[in-house]
Protein backbone atom coordinates (compact mmCIF):
# COMPACT_ATOMS: atom_id res chain seq x y z
CA UNK A 1 0.00 0.00 0.00
CA UNK A 2 1.10 3.55 -0.73
CA UNK A 3 0.75 6.03 2.11
CA UNK A 4 2.25 9.42 2.86
CA UNK A 5 4.65 7.67 5.22
CA UNK A 6 5.66 5.20 2.50
CA UNK A 7 6.37 8.04 0.07
CA UNK A 8 8.48 9.78 2.70
CA UNK A 9 10.36 6.53 3.27
CA UNK A 10 11.00 6.34 -0.50
CA UNK A 11 12.25 9.96 -0.49
CA UNK A 12 9.54 11.24 -2.82
CA UNK A 13 9.72 14.94 -3.62
CA UNK A 14 7.81 17.26 -1.29
CA UNK A 15 5.41 18.33 -4.08
CA UNK A 16 4.37 14.72 -4.71
CA UNK A 17 3.83 14.10 -1.01
CA UNK A 18 1.67 17.22 -0.66
CA UNK A 19 -0.32 16.18 -3.74
CA UNK A 20 -0.81 12.64 -2.42
CA UNK A 21 -1.93 13.85 1.00
CA UNK A 22 -4.46 16.17 -0.65
CA UNK A 23 -6.15 13.33 -2.55
CA UNK A 24 -5.42 10.06 -0.70
CA UNK A 25 -4.79 8.48 2.66
CA UNK A 26 -3.67 5.05 1.41
CA UNK A 27 -4.09 3.20 -1.85
CA UNK A 28 -2.63 0.16 -3.65
CA UNK A 29 0.20 1.12 -6.00
CA UNK A 30 -1.35 -0.06 -9.27
CA UNK A 31 -4.69 1.55 -8.40
CA UNK A 32 -2.93 4.81 -7.57
CA UNK A 33 -1.01 4.82 -10.85
CA UNK A 34 -4.20 4.43 -12.84
CA UNK A 35 -6.31 6.77 -10.73
CA UNK A 36 -3.81 9.61 -10.43
CA UNK A 37 -4.03 10.46 -14.16
CA UNK A 38 -7.35 12.19 -13.56
CA UNK A 39 -5.38 14.88 -11.75
CA UNK A 40 -2.89 15.58 -14.53
CA UNK A 41 -4.40 18.97 -15.42
CA UNK A 42 -4.12 20.08 -11.80
CA UNK A 43 -0.50 18.97 -11.68
CA UNK A 44 0.27 20.53 -15.08
CA UNK A 45 -0.94 23.91 -13.80
CA UNK A 46 1.75 23.66 -11.14
CA UNK A 47 4.38 22.98 -13.79
CA UNK A 48 4.64 19.28 -13.00
CA UNK A 49 4.22 16.14 -15.09
CA UNK A 50 2.12 13.43 -13.47
CA UNK A 51 3.68 10.80 -15.73
CA UNK A 52 7.16 11.59 -14.42
CA UNK A 53 5.86 11.00 -10.90
CA UNK A 54 4.30 7.71 -12.00
CA UNK A 55 7.47 6.52 -13.73
CA UNK A 56 9.51 7.42 -10.67
CA UNK A 57 7.21 5.47 -8.37
CA UNK A 58 7.28 2.44 -10.65
CA UNK A 59 11.07 2.50 -10.93
CA UNK A 60 11.42 2.94 -7.16
CA UNK A 61 9.13 0.06 -6.25
CA UNK A 62 10.39 -2.52 -8.74
CA UNK A 63 13.16 -5.00 -8.06
CA UNK A 64 16.40 -4.56 -9.95
CA UNK A 65 15.78 -6.72 -13.02
CA UNK A 66 12.26 -5.39 -13.42
CA UNK A 67 13.60 -1.84 -13.30
CA UNK A 68 15.75 -2.82 -16.26
CA UNK A 69 12.79 -4.45 -18.04
CA UNK A 70 10.80 -1.27 -17.51
CA UNK A 71 13.60 0.84 -18.99
CA UNK A 72 14.18 -1.49 -21.94
CA UNK A 73 10.48 -1.65 -22.77
CA UNK A 74 10.28 2.15 -22.88
CA UNK A 75 13.35 2.40 -25.10
CA UNK A 76 12.05 -0.29 -27.47
CA UNK A 77 8.81 1.64 -27.92
CA UNK A 78 10.68 4.49 -29.58
CA UNK A 79 13.49 2.61 -31.28
CA UNK A 80 11.68 2.64 -34.63
CA UNK A 81 11.51 6.47 -34.49
CA UNK A 82 15.28 6.64 -34.17
CA UNK A 83 15.94 4.06 -36.88
CA UNK A 84 13.54 5.71 -39.30
CA UNK A 85 15.48 8.95 -38.94
CA UNK A 86 18.94 7.33 -38.75
CA UNK A 87 18.71 3.89 -40.40
CA UNK A 88 22.47 3.47 -40.51
CA UNK A 89 23.00 4.07 -36.78
CA UNK A 90 22.56 0.80 -34.87
CA UNK A 91 24.04 1.95 -31.56
CA UNK A 92 20.74 2.31 -29.63
CA UNK A 93 19.51 -1.07 -30.91
CA UNK A 94 22.81 -2.69 -29.93
CA UNK A 95 22.55 -1.12 -26.48
CA UNK A 96 19.04 -2.50 -26.02
CA UNK A 97 20.08 -5.95 -27.27
CA UNK A 98 23.07 -5.97 -24.90
CA UNK A 99 20.78 -5.12 -22.02
CA UNK A 100 18.31 -7.86 -22.97
CA UNK A 101 21.21 -10.32 -23.08
CA UNK A 102 22.10 -9.27 -19.54
CA UNK A 103 18.48 -9.84 -18.46
CA UNK A 104 18.64 -13.38 -19.88
CA UNK A 105 22.05 -14.11 -18.39
CA UNK A 106 23.17 -11.60 -15.73
CA UNK A 107 26.87 -12.34 -15.57
CA UNK A 108 30.05 -10.26 -15.68
CA UNK A 109 30.43 -10.75 -19.44
CA UNK A 110 26.95 -9.49 -20.35
CA UNK A 111 27.21 -6.70 -17.80
CA UNK A 112 30.48 -5.56 -19.39
CA UNK A 113 28.88 -5.69 -22.85
CA UNK A 114 26.02 -3.54 -21.56
CA UNK A 115 28.56 -1.07 -20.19
CA UNK A 116 30.30 -0.67 -23.54
CA UNK A 117 26.97 -0.45 -25.35
CA UNK A 118 25.97 2.35 -23.00
CA UNK A 119 28.96 4.40 -24.11
CA UNK A 120 27.91 3.96 -27.72
CA UNK A 121 24.26 4.81 -27.02
CA UNK A 122 25.32 7.94 -25.14
CA UNK A 123 27.43 8.97 -28.13
CA UNK A 124 24.46 8.36 -30.43
CA UNK A 125 22.27 10.58 -28.27
CA UNK A 126 24.88 13.35 -28.15
CA UNK A 127 25.44 13.23 -31.90
CA UNK A 128 21.76 13.20 -32.81
CA UNK A 129 20.81 15.86 -30.28
CA UNK A 130 23.42 18.15 -31.81
CA UNK A 131 22.08 17.38 -35.28
CA UNK A 132 18.52 18.13 -34.15
CA UNK A 133 19.45 21.58 -32.88
CA UNK A 134 21.45 22.61 -35.93
CA UNK A 135 19.71 25.53 -37.66
CA UNK A 136 20.30 24.03 -41.11
CA UNK A 137 17.99 21.18 -40.19
CA UNK A 138 15.34 23.34 -38.53
CA UNK A 139 12.57 21.91 -40.73
CA UNK A 140 13.13 18.47 -39.23
CA UNK A 141 14.20 19.60 -35.78
CA UNK A 142 11.11 18.40 -33.90
CA UNK A 143 11.24 14.90 -35.39
CA UNK A 144 15.00 14.67 -35.10
CA UNK A 145 14.80 15.73 -31.47
CA UNK A 146 12.29 12.95 -30.80
CA UNK A 147 14.67 10.50 -32.46
CA UNK A 148 17.50 11.80 -30.29
CA UNK A 149 15.41 11.14 -27.21
CA UNK A 150 14.94 7.59 -28.42
CA UNK A 151 18.72 7.19 -28.31
CA UNK A 152 18.70 8.77 -24.86
CA UNK A 153 16.11 6.24 -23.71
CA UNK A 154 18.33 3.41 -24.94
CA UNK A 155 21.29 4.93 -23.10
CA UNK A 156 19.43 5.03 -19.79
CA UNK A 157 17.99 1.57 -20.32
CA UNK A 158 21.47 0.15 -20.79
CA UNK A 159 22.83 2.08 -17.82
CA UNK A 160 20.16 0.42 -15.68
CA UNK A 161 21.66 -2.98 -16.48
CA UNK A 162 24.97 -2.36 -14.77
CA UNK A 163 24.67 0.66 -12.50
CA UNK A 164 24.45 0.15 -8.77
CA UNK A 165 21.58 2.64 -8.44
CA UNK A 166 19.03 2.12 -11.16
CA UNK A 167 15.83 3.80 -9.95
CA UNK A 168 16.70 7.07 -11.66
CA UNK A 169 17.98 5.44 -14.84
CA UNK A 170 14.81 3.39 -15.30
CA UNK A 171 12.65 6.47 -14.72
CA UNK A 172 14.82 8.57 -17.06
CA UNK A 173 14.49 5.97 -19.82
CA UNK A 174 10.71 6.14 -19.49
CA UNK A 175 10.76 9.96 -19.39
CA UNK A 176 12.94 10.15 -22.50
CA UNK A 177 10.78 7.71 -24.43
CA UNK A 178 7.62 9.50 -23.35
CA UNK A 179 8.69 12.55 -25.35
CA UNK A 180 7.48 10.59 -28.36
CA UNK A 181 3.74 10.99 -28.97
CA UNK A 182 1.05 8.55 -27.83
CA UNK A 183 3.11 6.14 -25.75
CA UNK A 184 2.97 7.59 -22.23
CA UNK A 185 0.04 5.38 -21.25
CA UNK A 186 1.66 2.28 -22.79
CA UNK A 187 4.80 2.83 -20.71
CA UNK A 188 2.68 3.33 -17.60
CA UNK A 189 0.58 0.22 -18.24
CA UNK A 190 3.67 -1.93 -18.69
CA UNK A 191 5.05 -0.63 -15.40
CA UNK A 192 1.79 -1.45 -13.64
CA UNK A 193 1.91 -4.98 -15.04
CA UNK A 194 5.44 -5.40 -13.72
CA UNK A 195 4.34 -4.16 -10.30
CA UNK A 196 1.58 -6.74 -10.18
CA UNK A 197 4.27 -9.40 -10.10
CA UNK A 198 6.18 -7.65 -7.30
CA UNK A 199 3.56 -6.36 -4.90
CA UNK A 200 1.02 -8.25 -2.80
Amino acid sequence: MITKEKLEELHACSEAIVFFEKHYSSIEAGELLRDVLQYQEEVKEEGRDIYKWCYWLIATLLKHKDKVRFAVNAAEMVLDIFEEEYPEDKRPRQAIEATKAWLENPCEETQQAAYYATTAARAAYATRAAYATTAAYAARAAYATTAAYAARAAYYATTAAYAAYTDADAAYAADAAADAPDIKDKILEYGIELLKGELK
